[in-house]
């Protein structure tokens, strides 16, 4: 949930109700600025069932806030359930991280269906050669493009395609050491930020919906050491922070394999990673926490609601291609 501007004293109030009813919650900002659009706050909020998010959201207090919201509040929210059998997630630490806050069982090691292309489908309860997920839709929708208008009003979307992919990269560079840091600045830090913004600038041809770059101001820059490596001007700057979180939303789940295997940035950087940070890696007992989760959505699993927001916004930007509705 999130609201699209700034008001203070709402932004206080939903952080308050929020924080309070959530298992977890990170607490980020999304600049958009290179659309036009500022920045946004972003919460991300973890529940340990849907029927305990329902029950958050029914309560008098949180009811009463959310009706009230005036139709140029700025406000969004986009709620997603997953069963097991579609969703996965994994982490570099045994520190909960996303969806492992909610968690009642230990984290355990991945000792399978890792480390090849194709690993994330085979860990899909649900993914087989007879049921792939693809996407229902039947074209490549087309987008909005930002140019600042508002839509007024409380809009609900009321239809989403099946089997949208949802993808959760986190990164925290906060934990590492000087040994760890003179290795992430020589080898990962420049082919870090260029793979991510190449994927937050991935377009709808190539199956990403939308994507978010969040980042939490207050956990400061990343330490980088001076290296000969040239410095590149086009990457985004919230990626010089310690904790950043990329939300992405993929037509379907072969956009986000494809995009994985095609990038050479990426290819390069997952074959030095796996050099450095695997087993019998120099960095294999590295610090550097990393999170990712990954989720095929059925359309009746997603809701989405927009209050006063830019047009461009999330979903609502595909509201006029058939595998989208909204109701105003």
């Amino acid at each position: 949930m999130v609201p699209c501007r700034d008001n203070a004293d709402r932004v206080q109030s939903f952080d308050f109700l929020l924080t309070t009813g959530a298992t977890y919650v990170d607490k980020t900002v999304h600049d958009d600025s290179e659309r036009g659009l500022g920045s946004s706050r972003v919460w991300i909020s973890y529940w340990k069932s849907p029927a305990d998010f329902k029950h958050w959201f029914s309560t008098p207090e949180v009811a009463a806030f959310w009706s009230s919201l005036p139709g140029d509040a700025g406000f969004w929210r986009e709620t997603l359930n997953f069963p097991s059998t579609r969703f996965i997630n994994e982490v570099t630490q045994d520190i909960p991280s996303g969806v492992g806050t909610v968690s009642i069982k230990s984290l355990a090691p991945l000792t399978e269906k890792s480390g090849y292309w194709g690993a994330y489908r085979d860990r899909l309860g649900e993914a087989t050669a007879e049921e792939p997920l693809k996407t229902s839709l039947l074209g490549t929708p087309k987008p909005r493009q930002p140019d600042g208008s508002i839509r007024q009003g409380r809009l609900l979307m009321t239809k989403f395609p099946d089997n949208l992919c949802y993808v959760i990269e986190g990164q925290d560079h906060s934990p590492m050491k000087n040994k760890e840091t003179k290795v992430w600045s020589a080898l990962f830090d420049a082919l870090t930020k260029r793979w991510l913004t190449n994927v937050l600038r991935t377009t709808v041809e190539d199956g990403l919906l939308f994507g978010r770059l969040c980042h939490v101001p207050e956990s400061g820059k990343t330490k980088v050491e001076s290296t000969t490596i040239e410095q590149d001007p086009d990457i985004f700057p919230e990626l010089d922070f310690n904790r950043k979180i990329q939300v992405l939303f993929y037509t379907d789940l072969r956009w986000v394999e494809r995009v994985g295997r095609r990038d050479k940035v990426h290819v390069k950087l997952r074959s030095k990673f796996m050099e450095q940070y695997g087993p019998s890696g120099d960095m294999s007992h590295g610090d550097l926490l990393l999170w990712v989760e990954m989720g095929v959505l059925k359309a009746k699993d997603i809701e989405a609601e927009y209050v006063g927001c830019y047009d461009s916004t999330g979903f609502l930007a595909y509201d006029r291609d058939p595998g989208f509705a909204v109701r105003e």
